[in-house]
């Protein structure tokens, strides 16, 4: 059997294994959950958790996908080198965010960012050589069938004055 992959920094290795993280498929971080609500709300007719929250750890280098959710996300800053979070509304109105302890890291805006429903979001972290631990809440729960990545060809023809950012992120 292999070994789980762990990520090289000691803190982030050990923040791992205090908090049961697991290496995720689809990118190079670790993730668990953290939280589900036993309140349901309804949605378009559906019974859904009230809320969802998830540890996420990213070592080095990390730079996420465009992503777009049903529902509103709030990603909080827990530990490590600040994540730089750019937003675009549904009209195209940008809005870059940097999440960080303000207190330590002078490139930080604040502790928290939020991406409201239907919003189109990206990140990438500010430093090569640290990782970052954020817890991320969304509300209604998440649901993979609410979350949906956009391509390249999508957002340059939704969103033609943001071309340049957008194509940095692919």
């Amino acid at each position: 059997m292999a070994e789980p992959r762990l990520p090289k920094n000691a803190d982030a290795r050990k923040l791992c294994e205090t908090l049961n993280l697991a290496a995720r498929t689809e990118s190079k971080g670790w993730m668990a959950q953290a939280f589900i609500s036993t309140l349901n709300v309804n949605r378009d007719g559906d019974a859904r958790f009230g809320m969802s929250s998830k540890y996420s750890l990213h070592e080095g280098r990390h730079q996420g996908r465009w992503r777009r959710l049903k529902s509103d996300e709030m990603f909080v800053y827990l530990k490590g080198t600040p994540l730089e979070v750019h937003i675009i509304s549904p009209t195209g109105e940008l809005k870059r965010v940097v999440i960080g302890d303000p207190l330590a890291d002078q490139r930080a805006d604040g502790f928290q960012a939020s991406m409201p429903a239907g919003h189109t979001f990206v990140t990438r972290t500010v430093d090569d050589d640290s990782y970052i631990l954020m817890l991320c809440a969304v509300s209604p729960a998440f649901d993979a069938q609410d979350y949906c990545e956009v391509t390249q060809e999508e957002m340059i023809q939704k969103f033609p004055q943001h071309k340049d950012l957008i194509n940095d992120f692919y």
